[in-house]
């Protein structure tokens, strides 16, 4: 058996043992909101490991067990009892899934696909319950949420939006996304339950030649306007699961820019290194700065400053407050080199002595 396929069944089991005891634990739980994400994420991940071995029977099954899931995680869906038990069915059903990979059967049987037909079934009736039960209200609250065509409130990104007042976020999928199992507009409705897309302009400059166009493969972008009182690691942290497959920069409100700086010249007066700075003050995220020192790494001769605008994340602004910043505790440093602070007490004890030595030389001349 292929090793890679070996850990995806390792690591497929386990996320089943993980998924399990999150959902036994889950109705005792007073904060549900880590358990239910941790559920999804099983889900999640198990859905995008078959996709790269084109296990396609695992993908179509676990889905739907995601979809479902991310209406829990969107606050559609009440995790009751009920669902709970077919959760914990649809579990032991991804394990018997799984199990069918060790043995051989790439492709499932018709046994497990008849044994999966029920619990779908009972699964689609959970994700037809919201749209039946979708008043005016909801429908107000979806548009607020991710804009469509017909929302008025819709506006596409102009070049005069770049000092407004939100996240601007570009985003770009790789073009094996899809065919790893994800899809790209999930992630795009559950940034909408951190705050209000305000607006968003489709990228379809990498779509090909009708005769060059592959169905299974991701040609779009998307550039977002985002309102949000989230921060910028939580913004990343939507597209964790497609780090691999996309890139993504993420800049802050124009407003924000100012908060940015402000921190910065809060920060203490210690010699810091750039890249530094900026995650501290939270325009820059790790995952950016790992980026940053990467390309570094290939060209030493460039500043990370110049890296960090070029690859977007980073405003110029915020680098140049960090740079003068670090210029000034430099320059702080080097001046407080070049004295000594002494205790005054030390001190007038030291001017006694000198005193008294003269006295006695004085003396002894004498």
């Amino acid at each position: 058996m292929d090793d890679a396929l070996q850990v995806f069944l390792v690591e497929a089991r386990e996320l089943l043992e993980d998924m399990e005891t999150a959902l036994l634990g889950v109705e005792a739980a007073d904060d549900k909101t880590e358990l239910v994400n941790a559920i999804f994420r099983a889900a999640h991940t198990i859905k995008g490991s078959s996709g790269l071995f084109s296990l396609n029977h695992v993908v179509a099954f676990t889905h739907v067990v995601e979809s479902v899931l991310d209406q829990v995680r969107a606050g559609k869906l009440a995790l009751a009892d009920k669902l709970v038990v077919l959760l914990l069915a649809c579990n032991d059903h991804i394990g018997a899934l799984v199990d069918g990979v060790a043995a051989g059967e790439l492709a499932g049987s018709p046994e497990l696909t008849a044994a999966g037909a029920p619990l779908l079934a009972d699964l689609r009736t959970y994700l037809e319950a919201p749209k039946a039960q979708a008043g005016s209200a909801d429908s107000a609250s979806s548009s607020r949420n991710l804009p469509t065509a017909d929302t008025e409130k819709v506006e596409r990104i102009a070049a005069d939006t770049a000092r407004a007042d939100h996240w601007h976020i570009s985003l770009r999928f790789g073009p094996d996304v899809l065919r790893n199992g994800m899809d790209p507009l999930s992630f795009i409705r559950y940034l909408g339950t951190m705050g209000q897309i305000t607006a968003i302009e489709t990228v379809t400059d990498a779509l090909p030649d009708v005769e060059h166009f592959d169905a299974e493969l991701c040609y779009l972008g998307f550039e977002i306007a985002f309102k949000t009182d989230a921060d910028k690691a939580a913004i990343e942290k939507v597209f964790e699961f497609v780090q691999g497959d996309c890139r993504v920069v993420i800049l802050p409100p124009h407003s924000r820019i100012s908060e940015y700086i402000a921190l910065i010249s809060l920060q203490p007066s210690e010699i810091s290194r750039l890249g530094d700075m900026l995650v501290r003050c939270g325009t820059l995220t790790a995952q950016e700065l790992d980026m940053a020192l990467d390309t570094q790494a290939d060209t030493p001769a460039k500043p990370i400053g110049t890296i960090l605008v070029e690859q977007g994340s980073v405003q110029p602004e915020v680098v140049e407050a960090a740079l003068t910043k670090q210029k000034q505790v430099k320059e702080a440093s080097a001046t407080e080199s070049k004295s000594i602070r002494v205790d005054a007490d030390k001190l007038d004890q030291l001017i006694n002595l000198v005193g008294e030595l003269i006295i006695a030389g004085a003396s002894v001349n004498l």
